[in-house]
């Protein structure tokens, strides 16, 4: 029984010996239009995949296990932060289910701020679908008819396994 009991615990140690981990942020700007009082959707392509975060981390022969979101700052103009109430950001795929990765509600004084995240996020399933999009949902105290971009910076958290 104690065999049994050290070897597992060899493998256990082992194995989360294994997996090292890289920081990646990602600049995306979300847009909308003919934008009304109340909830609105901002939205871009995900432009993520594998192959570019291994390169950028300068990790070429390494294995990706998960990809999570260390934190988001969100960006704003003094006319945008005078209109918006809250936030959240989504990311959705054709394969994948919407999943939120984090909020703010209300939004605190000044242009710049960070969200609340959500636990346990992995952008891992949606970096490898080609259709995923970013997705803002925002509350407007009134209408805004021309585009509107939103700029947000994204860390990322990659978990990977050297070969």
């Amino acid at each position: 029984m104690m065999r049994i009991l050290s070897l597992a615990l060899a493998l256990v140690l082992f194995s989360c010996a294994t997996v090292e981990q890289a920081e990646q942020s990602v600049e995306i700007s979300l847009s909308g239009e003919m934008l009304f009082s109340g909830a609105n959707t901002f939205q871009t392509p995900m432009e993520l995949s594998e192959a570019e975060l291994l390169e950028k981390a300068n990790l070429p022969e390494s294995q990706i296990k998960s990809i999570g979101v260390k934190s988001v700052e969100i960006q704003l103009d003094s006319t945008q932060r005078a209109i918006m109430e809250s936030v959240l950001l989504q990311v959705v795929s054709d394969n994948q289910e919407m999943i939120s990765i984090g909020t703010k509600s209300p939004l605190p004084d000044g242009t710049n701020f960070e969200l609340s995240l959500a636990e346990e996020i992995d952008l891992l399933p949606y970096a490898s679908d080609a259709g995923a999009t970013w997705v803002l949902d925002a509350n407007l105290t009134e209408d805004y008819m021309d585009l509107m971009s939103v700029n947000a910076k994204v860390n990322l958290v990659i978990n990977y396994i050297e070969k």
